[in-house]
Parts: structure tokens; sequence; C-alpha cells
């Protein structure tokens, strides 16, 4: 089963979503895996008649939930869905990503129990800098050269997290890039992940209690790996991942899969 949580936000690549889902879809009818989509809506106008008629479209009661918490009931909606109607897998799929058409059948013939493609998120970094105080940095910064300047660098990362000796991080396109083929993470998000139905009946959808909230998708694969589930990213399959890139929420995509350059947004004026 294929599952997605999605909402009114995602409205900017819908069209896009819903094609790009089609055919991964009938792929994988074609080599012979059934596969039904499950749509799970929450807040805004409910979208009849938007999504393919052979998908089913449910919306769920977010009454006084906010952010994560609404994530969380979705994701448990989703696997509570799979198990109950007996599907051997999950794929998860959220509505801004767009993994190749072959992506659930090749992940389903590598025999591994959780699955997940490469795609790319914004990663931010933070750091304080002394401008240099020369004629050069003059020229291009002017009243700020010689001073402290905080700066916020944005960067495309894949939504990985890996074990490096004895140390976990976040992966960088150097870990990706060089091989095709399974490489073993710790964790990954759940926009284009594929899980077996038998760690889904032993581990539900949960956030981190407290004031400083974990999202769904760390702690699920944390409590694989606790389990000792093997969780594997596929180098060889890229996910594009479209998201608004700034305030007019003009949509572009962070990373071309096909040609792995960045994309940058068009200068504004």
């Amino acid at each position: 089963m294929v599952g997605v949580a999605t909402y009114s936000g995602h409205a900017y690549c819908r069209k896009e979503f819903i094609q790009n889902t089609r055919k991964l879809v009938e792929f994988s009818r074609r080599m012979g895996i059934e596969t039904h989509v499950y749509v799970l809506w929450n807040g805004g106008k409910f979208p009849k008649g938007v999504f393919p008629f052979d998908w089913v479209v449910e919306k769920m009661d977010d009454t006084g939930l906010r952010g994560i918490d609404i994530l969380e009931k979705k994701h448990n909606q989703i696997r509570q869905r799979v198990l109950d109607r007996n599907y051997d897998h999950l794929f998860m799929l959220e509505s801004d990503t767009f993994p190749p058409e072959n992506t659930i059948y090749k992940f389903i013939a590598t025999g591994q129990k959780i699955v997940t493609a490469v795609y790319f998120i914004k990663g931010e970094e933070k750091l304080l800098m002394k401008i240099p105080n020369t004629q050069a940095y003059k020229d291009l910064y002017g009243q700020y050269a010689g001073r402290e300047m905080f700066v916020i660098k944005q960067d495309r990362i894949p939504s990985l997290w890996i074990l490096d000796g004895k140390n976990s991080r976040l992966a960088t396109i150097d870990d990706v890039i060089p091989q095709r083929g399974l490489i073993k993470v710790l964790s990954s998000g759940v926009g284009s992940v594929l899980i077996a139905r038998e760690v889904l009946e032993k581990i539900a959808f949960k956030i981190q209690d407290g004031d400083i909230k974990q999202f769904t998708d760390f702690l699920f694969y944390k409590e694989a790996y606790d389990l000792g589930y093997e969780t594997y990213a596929d180098t060889g399959c890229f996910a594009g991942h479209i998201h608004p890139v700034d305030e007019v929420a003009d949509a572009k995509k962070w990373f071309n899969a096909e040609t792995l350059e960045k994309v940058h947004a068009p200068a504004r004026h």
C-alpha cells in the first residue's frame, strides 16, 4: 500500500505529485505487485474529486491537534490501515516527493525490511564570523567590513543519518554519490520509504515527549534499530523533492535528481 499523509499546503505541487504517483503504481502493477493508494487529508477544504477515482481518500479529524501531533496521528492511521487490510508492505510517500516509477518494485526485490530512496532537504548552518577589514571586502560589504556578522548558510543535504565508525552524523552528498546500491543508514525521513509489515506490527509512530519534540520519522528508525532491524538507503534511487523556496512560495526543485545538480531560485528584484 502507498500511504500518503497530505494537506492543503502541498497544493502547489499536487498535479505533479499525482502524475508521478500514478506512474509509480502503474509500473508496480505491470510487474505483478498489486498496489493501492491511500491518501489521508487533514485541515482545510476536503479535496473531493482532486485525486484519481481509484485512490482511497479520507479526511482525518485533527480537532485539538497541532503541528507534529497531527503528523503522529496521520502516520499511525496509515500504519493501522496496512495492518487491518493485510498488506505486505507500506510505501510511505510524502506529497512533495517524486521517486522513480520502478521504486516499489526495486525495493521489494532487495528483500530488506526497510529501504528508502535518497532525496534532499534544506540544511541550515549558523555561524558567527568576522568580515575582513580589507579594501576588497569594503567594496563588497561596505560599512560591514571589519565587523562580526551572524551568517546563516543554507545547503541541500541528503535526508539520511548515517553511522560513521562509532559515531553517527548527517550524511553529505559525498556519502551517496560515489557508489550505487544499498548503504546501511541509521535513519531517514519518510518521504519515499518501503517498510515491511513485520516492522509495522512491532513499531508504531510516535513523537518525543517533553518541550523538545522529535518528529515521528527519527524515533521510528531508532526503535527499528534498537529492535535489530537494518535500514538501507538505495543510492541508485534519487527522488525529486519540491518545496517553496522563498516568501512568495515559488515552487522550484532544490535538487535535480537526474543530473545531480543544485537548482537555484531565480534572483529577486
